[in-house]
Formats: structure tokens, C-alpha cells, sequence
């Protein structure tokens, strides 16, 4: 700002035993934390996470495994009590994530909402296709394209959607 900078947003994140167990992120210094993230696990495996908002509970969500794979993960939203609002399940094809299929869920009904669907190289997501639910069917609305270097780290992203792409 006119030549100086200004202190924008910080992330804190807070571990035990090697593992995250809260992130914190705050805008214009620590009197300004907006989100928290809490984090339970059952030893090295993710089970729970919660979003509060300015200090109160906001989203939850719960993680179910197959050995050491999610095969779902149900979301909640906070009003009074936890809401069952969406359910996501992972599809894999030996040890490689396949696909997803987001749902919403309303009243206790599920409707579908997403579906991604998964190329895999070498155990790395080369792309990855997204649908949204379109009354009977999937309509296709984005692709994603992954690229890594000879360490498997990755390099970059791409996006296209309706004709554009992002990098």
C-alpha cells in the first residue's frame, strides 16, 4: 500500500505428535481470527474435522475408511444441532482414487450433486473430470490437468471450464 505493506491475513496451525490438530486463520492480525479448523484423529487416520465461524460451530465432517482409503466422507452444518447436509463416496480401482460421487442431502433424502472421475499415472492424478447432476444425468463442466517433476512433487494445474483454461 503506497509503497509499504500491510499485515493482510496469517494462517497459524497448531500440531501434536506430528500431526495438525488446528489451523487458525485470522485477517489484520490475531484479534481478527475468522475460521478455525479442529482436527481428531484415531492414531495416524484423519476421523473428524470442524469449522467454527467467529467462534461458533459451522461445518462438520466425518471420515469412514476402508483399511487406510476414505470411502466416504458425511458433512454436517450447525443449527442448534448437527445437520446431515451432504455425503461424499470415493470409488477406487486398486489403490488409486477413481472417482466420487457427491451427494446432497435434504430432509434425510439424497440427491445426487457431483461426480469427479479420476485419470491416474503412476499412482499421481494426471486429470480429473467434474460433472454436476443435471436431473437424469451428469453434465461435464470442468477438466483438470496435473503436472509433477521427477520427484513427484506437483508443478502445476490447469483448469478449463466452458472454453477457458486457467493455469
Amino acid at each position: 500500500d503506497n509503497g509499504s505493506w500491510d499485515y493482510a491475513s496469517m494462517v497459524i496451525n497448531e500440531f501434536l505428535q506430528g500431526k495438525i490438530i488446528r489451523q487458525s486463520y485470522a485477517v489484520g492480525g490475531l484479534e481478527s481470527i475468522r475460521t478455525v479448523y479442529e482436527y481428531q484423529y484415531s492414531g495416524n487416520i484423519l476421523t473428524e474435522s470442524v469449522m467454527y465461524l467467529y467462534g461458533n460451530p459451522f461445518q462438520r465432517s466425518i471420515y469412514e475408511y476402508h483399511d487406510t482409503s476414505v470411502v466416504r466422507k458425511f458433512k454436517y452444518e450447525y443449527d442448534g444441532d448437527w445437520i446431515l447436509t451432504g455425503l461424499d463416496t470415493l470409488f477406487y480401482n486398486g489403490e488409486d482414487l477413481d472417482s466420487l460421487i457427491g451427494y446432497t442431502v435434504t430432509d434425510g433424502v439424497r440427491y445426487n450433486d457431483y461426480r469427479e472421475v479420476y485419470y491416474n499415472e503412476n499412482g499421481l492424478n494426471r486429470e480429473t473430470d467434474h460433472y454436476d447432476a443435471d436431473s437424469t444425468s451428469w453434465r461435464h463442466i470442468g477438466h483438470y490437468e496435473y503436472n509433477y517433476d521427477k520427484y513427484r512433487n506437483l508443478t502445476s494445474k490447469s483448469y478449463e471450464t466452458g472454453g477457458t483454461r486457467y493455469k
